[in-house]
């Protein structure tokens, strides 16, 4: 509140991102709100109210019932007051002042000097002082901007009306003065030289601005009001059995309410009984309705059709689907187009600049040696002529003009950038139902039979439609009015829900429906499935029917094209868009059935699933295997039909496999698909867990699986079957349980012993997976983990074994295998392989070490009979090997040590599922030579994007990306991927220091690394505990205060611009509270190297004090390696 302009919005901005623990704000000063994003464990939201306060304005914390109270425009009606009372004004002021000027008359009493000028002045000055007093807010406003230092537009109204007001009121005394002396000249010189009507005209003409600008705003608010009356305003729920009729505010979470037919759907939720159909056209478009039954989600605002439905609430208030929709219209006013962020920059200078010009102008005249009067008449000028009130609101008013009117036309922008850039637009996607077409469906063929003629047929299915709410059902009895027929009188009618209806007619039985409904009453014959299927490939829907358990015909229903359609489309091309029609019609099928006639050479398809959405850096394996598989499998002779929703990949471009499904990779999705496209096989080992999950349902429904059989993948996945398989080929692993509940948990815990090892089975990326070091962190994690993941799946819970852990992929064909090469981690176990350095060929193993890993994982291929790709994660711990796990899948090191090694993986491992046998491939069988060099993968962090998020390693994965660094040693291929992953090496300079805070466990072996920095000429600083450790260890070390001790602390430390590395391990770090965590997350903030794991302190310590450059190591071409083979 008390925001005037563009540049008060641009102060609020800067105040509150000034403020500890603000990450960003954004104001829209069209819709007076703030957007804040900040982190609530540092500042509160009373804290923020204060600090804009403070700055001059007003605020309070945004609410349900303030939200729609702005939706209520009671800015216009106020401004049209002070607009109609400044007027009365100003219209006798201007006559007075100017009227003779253009011819008007005016009396005597105004002419001439002496106390007819006084007349004249004070008449003038009395017509503006009220103007000035109805419009005071501009005043009162300028005047804050000043004592707060950040002027803005009414700073300069207010400076512009005032001194032509001052101004005004000086010539008054002047005329006085040259009235007192008989002075006639000087009275008649400032009797021209009055401005009261430049005050009141610039007042007046602003007031006239912002009471346009609020009716544009209020206008915008008229398409949330609609979308608002959607839902209802009151709910049937269920209160200890009996229904009670409650204001939808009243519905909470869990609470049982009844739909009944005809009526909107109060809240969202789930349904707990009944079958219905739910016309959905409010928030989708689409006009025909969908099937609800036990299980299936339904949202405010829809419409129940045809029975009764008792729905759990899910989501209520705000949290609405229609609320959010209605949310995403209001906050698109609130981000900035560039053109905005333009628009702010530069009423943030013009105001000041101005100002300065004025006072400049007024000196500069001085010094020319004009009069005090003349030159303060210059200054007032450029501050009367530079007052545009607009400058700066155009913009926002715009954005939200447009949101507003695209809402009322049925079109949302999400933000204000995306309706700044339709300007650029040249490809138009529309939906096909209810945009392009009428969205009502209606009959345009009607195919009968020999014994049911079209016309009876008709008739009928009208009789048989009349009690149905469905779309479908309606298209009927339109066309049987159409025709003037009768209506069949039909009794003991009954809707089955996604299937069809049926009921007697004169005792005989009549269905209608889908194909599959119908054949439960009769068989269709040859000519009515192919009528059938002609239909569905001309995107006309066919129902069919049936009379006393035999055929009676076939009924096409479509939705029209509009006629208003083609002639928007030729527009629309004629602005040399391209035009693209996006349909859920059975398409697919016509596409297929047309290309299978063109190439009447039968191919075998196999669907290839990949990841799905997941988060960014956990996708390029699953995208690389995908592409190849597709690549091998289509140079085998196979169609591959790619099945992934995932827009970020190669793999969901339109050209790499022979089709691509878009859709998300859950059963019913999947199960479509396989009716469509009705495949040979399937693959699921190249998508990661997403992937492997849909390995159960595949087999369930009988659809082979090219590679690891579904059994084999189970095996791998459950703890108890994986434990006997372990056993069976005599591996030893880790102690672990799988619990269920807290109780479990801690009895495991007890049982194998602190610290263990937990995550949630069939997961991906380390997802929440954590070391617990003591009950409480179990207590913690399982308090979360039973309360957001699904526990249809257990937790499993190992004892942690500290180590080296080491990464095999292998190869099998059932019988052999191959291991192209093993890779090392540097960072001991614990920390998640993607946030690792991980070095090919193992630098530290011994052979013995390595024969047992290569020893387990042939065990591991043959009892689980795995054919294609397996990924076994080993820790290695006093020269004995453990199991950590076994995935029968690709993994992420699979790009990483195809390249290095020249084993095309992916490509032998298709060829395993097809068929083909290792020995006869070329590459050999069991562990492949090492090859004449080191890589080094480094992985890549964008925790300078993710606020909030800690930058200690641990066994979640936190890495966006990785680089690969190839050198003929270990030392050198190190040095090359720590500085491709965005490592700094600096030299010391005056001054520099480095910073340490360590866990007691790491302490002992960060003496060395701080010894060696000490000796690169480095000042240590360390927090208390570390710094008496080191001191202790005869390593000079000074005492820094944490983060929460007095000034000056670490964090002053840090904004010196002295430290080039800062050392951070600890035993916790979820809670963002703590010291270490916010110490972390500071350095990030200022971009100075964070380390957080002791291994890899001792790889950068050791680069640092190394000779070399990129300037002086050898380039190694690998490509020239492996090329021809």
């Amino acid at each position: 509140m008390g925001m005037s302009c563009a540049v008060c919005a641009l102060n609020v901005e800067t105040t509150l991102g000034a403020q500890e623990g603000v990450y960003e704000a954004k104001v829209n000063f069209a819709g007076s709100t703030v957007l804040v994003d900040y982190n609530p464990q540092v500042i509160t939201p009373v804290e923020l109210q204060k600090a804009v306060e403070a700055a001059g304005y007003g605020a309070s914390l945004a609410t349900a019932e303030s939200e729609n109270a702005e939706l209520e425009d009671t800015e216009t009606p106020k401004l049209k007051k002070r607009l109609i009372a400044s007027l009365c004004f100003l219209v006798p002021l201007m006559y007075v002042s100017m009227g003779h000027m253009i011819g008007l008359p005016l009396g005597s009493v105004f002419h001439g000097g002496g106390w007819h000028a006084i007349l004249y002045a004070g008449t003038q000055l009395a017509l503006t002082l009220p103007v000035c007093w109805i419009n005071r807010a501009f005043f009162i406003s300028g005047w804050k901007g000043v004592k707060t230092r950040a002027p803005g537009m009414d700073t300069l109204v207010a400076l512009g009306a005032g001194a032509s007001l001052a101004y005004g009121l000086f010539a008054i005394v002047m005329i006085c003065i040259g009235l007192s002396s008989g002075n006639d000249d000087l009275v008649m010189q400032y009797r021209h030289d009055l401005y009261f009507e430049s005050a009141a005209m610039i007042l007046t003409l602003i007031t006239v601005g912002k009471t346009l600008e609020a009716y544009s705003k209020g206008k915008t608010t008229d398409a949330l009001k609609s979308l608002m009356k959607l839902a209802p305003q009151t709910a049937c729920v269920l209160r200890d059995g009996e229904q009670v009729t409650v204001p939808v505010s009243e519905v909470a979470v869990g609470d049982l309410f009844l739909v009944r037919p005809g009526e909107s759907i109060p809240v969202d939720g789930t349904v707990t009984e009944g079958l219905s159909s739910v016309n959905e056209a409010a928030l989708t478009g689409e006009s025909m309705p969908v099937d609800k039954f036990p299980g299936s989600p339904v949202s405010a605002a829809t419409i129940n059709q045809n029975g009764a439905l008792t729905c759990r609430a899910e989501r209520v208030g705000q949290d609405t689907t229609l609320s959010q929709v209605i949310r995403l219209v209001r906050d698109a006013a609130a981000t900035k187009a560039p053109l905005a962020k333009t628009a702010d920059k530069v009423s943030g200078i013009f105001v000041p600049t101005v100002i300065c010009i004025a006072a400049a102008t007024f000196l500069i005249w001085l010094l020319l040696g004009q009069t005090f009067t003349f030159a303060l008449a210059r200054g007032i000028s450029v501050l009367v002529i530079s007052c545009p009130c607009a400058l700066g609101l155009a913009t926002p008013v715009a954005i939200m003009v447009g949101s507003g009117v695209g809402a009322k036309n049925g079109i949302l922008f999400k933000t204000a950038a995306s309706l700044e850039t339709t300007g650029y637009t040249d490809t138009v996607l529309l939906d096909k139902t209810g945009t392009v077409t009428t969205g009502e469906p209606s009959v345009v063929r009607v195919i009968g039979t020999r014994n049911v003629p079209e016309k009876f047929l008709l008739s009928m299915a009208a009789g048989l439609e009349l009690r149905s709410e469905h779309p479908l059902a309606r298209a009927i009895l339109q066309r049987a009015d159409t025709d003037k027929l009768s209506y069949a009188t039909v009794s003991d009618f009954t809707a089955v829900p996604g299937k069809g209806l049926q009921g007697k007619v004169a005792g005989k039985v009549i269905a209608g429906g889908n194909a599959d409904f119908i054949t439960t009453h009769c068989t269709l014959p040859d000519d009515l499935i192919q009528a059938g299927a002609e239909m569905s490939r001309d995107g006309i829907t066919p129902l069919y029917f049936s009379l006393a358990g035999k055929p009676a015909g076939v009924i096409g229903v479509s939705d029209v094209v509009k006629q208003t359609s083609a002639e928007a489309i030729s527009q629309m091309k004629a602005l040399g868009l391209q035009v693209v029609l996006l349909t859920g019609d059975n398409e697919a099928a016509a596409f297929i059935a047309e290309k299978e006639a063109q190439n009447p050479e039968k191919k075998k398809k196999v669907l290839v699933f990949g990841s799905g959405p997941i988060r960014i850096g956990q996708g390029i394996e699953f995208d690389y295997c995908s592409v190849h598989c597709v690549w091998t499998l289509k140079q085998h002779g196979c169609e591959a039909i790619l099945v992934n929703n995932n827009p970020e990949t190669v793999s969901t471009d339109f050209d790499t496999g022979d089709r691509l499904y878009f859709d998300p990779l859950n059963p019913e999705s999947v199960d479509n698909i396989i009716a469509t496209e009705k495949p040979d096989a399937c693959v699921v080992q190249f998508g990661g867990q997403t992937a492997i999950k849909l390995a159960k349902h595949m087999d369930e429904i009988g659809l082979p699986i090219l590679g690891t059989p579904a059994d084999a993948i189970d095996e791998a996945e459950d703890r108890e079957r994986f434990d006997e398989l372990l056993e069976r080929c005599n591996i030893p692993r880790a102690p672990g349980r799988t619990v269920f509940n807290l109780d479990e948990a801690l009895a495991a815990a007890e049982e194998i012993g602190l610290p263990v090892l937990m995550r949630p089975s069939y997961v991906l990326g380390g997802q929440n997976m954590i070391v617990a070091y003591n009950k409480a962190d179990i207590i913690e994690y399982m308090g979360v983990i039973t309360e957001h993941v699904d526990m249809d799946h257990p937790v499993l819970l190992d004892k942690y074994i500290m180590g080296t852990e080491c990464e095999v992929d292998a190869i099998c064909d059932g019988e052999n295998f191959l291991i192209p090469g093993i890779m090392e981690q540097v960072e001991r176990t614990g920390v998640h392989s993607g946030d690792s350095i991980c070095v090919y060929p193992a630098q530290h193993l011994t052979q013995d070490e390595i024969d047992t890993m290569v020893d387990y994982t042939g065990r591991f291929a043959r009892e689980l009979h795995v054919t294609g790709l397996v990924n076994v994660q080993y820790a290695v711990s006093h020269g004995r090997v453990y199991v950590i796990e076994v995935n029968p899948r690709s993994s992420r090191t699979v790009p990483y040590i195809s390249k290095v090694t020249g084993v095309p993986m992916v490509d032998l491992a298709v060829r395993c599922c097809l068929g083909e046998k290792l020995t006869d491939m070329g590459y050999g069988t069991g562990l492949h030579p090492n090859a004449p060099y080191v890589a080094v993968k480094v992985p890549v962090f964008s925790f300078e994007k993710l606020h909030a998020v800690d930058t200690q390693f641990g066994p979640e994965m936190k890495s966006t990306g990785e680089v690969l660094g190839i050198a003929p040693n270990y030392h050198d291929a190190l040095l090359k991927g720590l500085i491709g992953a965005g490592y700094t090496f600096k030299t010391p300079g005056p001054g520099s220091c480095c910073i340490f805070t360590v866990k007691d466990s790491d302490k002992p072996e960060f003496v060395d690394i701080a010894w060696k920095l000490k000796d690169m000429g480095y000042k240590l600083y360390g927090t208390s505990g570390t710094c008496a450790w080191l001191n202790k260890h005869m390593v000079p070390c000074n005492e820094v205060r944490n983060i929460s001790g007095e000034a000056p602390n670490i964090v002053d430390l840090l904004q010196s611009g002295l430290v080039d590395y800062v050392f951070s391990t600890s035993a916790k770090g979820r809670d963002p509270r703590r010291d270490s965590v916010r110490l972390r997350r500071k350095a990030v903030e200022l971009s100075i190297p964070c380390i957080t794991a002791v291994d890899t302190a001792a790889s950068l310590v050791d680069c640092l004090r190394s000779e070399h450059s990129l300037a002086n190591i050898p380039l190694v071409d690998i490509a020239t390696l492996y090329r021809g083979k």
